[in-house]
C-alpha cells in the first residue's frame, strides 16, 4: 500500500516536486534523497512527533500546508478516495469499513495536529484490531466490541440518559429507575469502566 502521504498527494492532485536534501523525514520515517528542510508554521503544534528525523520528504511536504485542512476534520484515505466526513457520520463509517486498506482519523478537538500519528498507521483490512487516531490518542478497536458498544448506548440514549453519566460510566438514580433491568446494566457499565474505546463510542453516538 502507498504510504499516507502519497495518496492524500494523489487524490488532491498535488504535483510532488523534488527538494536537494538528504536524509530521515520527520514525519513519516522515510529516507530520501529529494527532502526539505524542517520548517512548520507557527500553528504547527506538533512539536514532539517531529522531533526525530532530519528533512520533511518530498510526500509529506506538501502536507503542510494541508495541515489546516487534515485536522480539522476527520477522514478516511483508501487507494481509491480520500474522503472528509462529518462526526454524525463517523459511526456509519467505522460500521462499514472498507475491503481495501485503509487509514482512519477522527478528532474531538478540531485543532491538533494528530494526523501526524497516522502516517504509518496502516489497516491492511478490517478484520483484527483496527487503528484509528483521535487526535493524538491512537486507538485499537475491535469490531465486533465496538459494535456491541454502540448497541448498549443507543439502548440506553433511547431512554434520554445523557453523554456525561454515560461516559462516566454512572448513572443517577433519576436515570437508573428508566432501566427495565437496573442491575443487569449497572453489571454491564461496570465491565466498560476504564475502557476508551466505551468512551470513544460515546463520543461518536448520536
Amino acid at each position: 500500500m502507498n504510504t499516507l502521504s502519497e495518496l492524500i498527494c494523489k487524490h488532491n492532485n498535488i504535483t510532488v516536486e523534488q527538494g536537494e536534501l538528504e536524509g530521515t523525514c520527520c514525519l513519516c520515517g522515510k529516507e530520501t534523497i529529494y527532502g526539505y528542510k524542517k520548517k512548520f508554521g507557527s500553528n504547527f503544534t506538533a512539536t514532539p512527533e517531529v522531533s526525530m528525523g532530519t528533512v520533511i520528504c518530498e510526500y509529506c511536504h506538501p502536507l503542510i500546508k494541508l495541515s489546516n485542512e487534515l485536522r480539522r476534520s476527520m477522514w478516511i484515505v483508501t487507494g481509491s478516495e480520500f474522503r472528509k466526513f462529518k462526526k454524525d457520520e463517523a459511526k456509519d463509517i467505522i460500521l462499514n469499513l472498507p475491503d481495501e486498506p485503509f487509514y482512519l482519523y477522527l478528532t474531538n478537538t478540531w485543532q491538533k495536529v494528530g494526523w501526524v500519528k497516522m502516517l504509518n498507521r496502516a489497516n491492511h483490512d478490517k478484520n483484527g484490531l483496527i487503528c484509528c487516531n483521535v487526535d493524538y490518542d491512537t486507538y485499537f478497536i475491535e469490531l465486533e466490541v465496538i459494535k456491541e458498544l454502540f448497541k448498549v448506548i443507543e439502548e440506553l440514549r433511547e431512554l434520554k440518559i445523557p453523554k456525561s453519566e454515560l461516559e462516566s460510566w454512572e448513572l443517577s438514580m433519576h436515570h437508573y429507575k428508566k432501566l427495565e433491568h437496573p442491575r443487569e446494566t449497572a453489571k454491564q457499565l461496570k465491565k466498560y469502566a476504564g475502557n476508551p474505546i466505551w468512551k470513544l463510542a460515546v463520543y461518536l453516538n448520536k
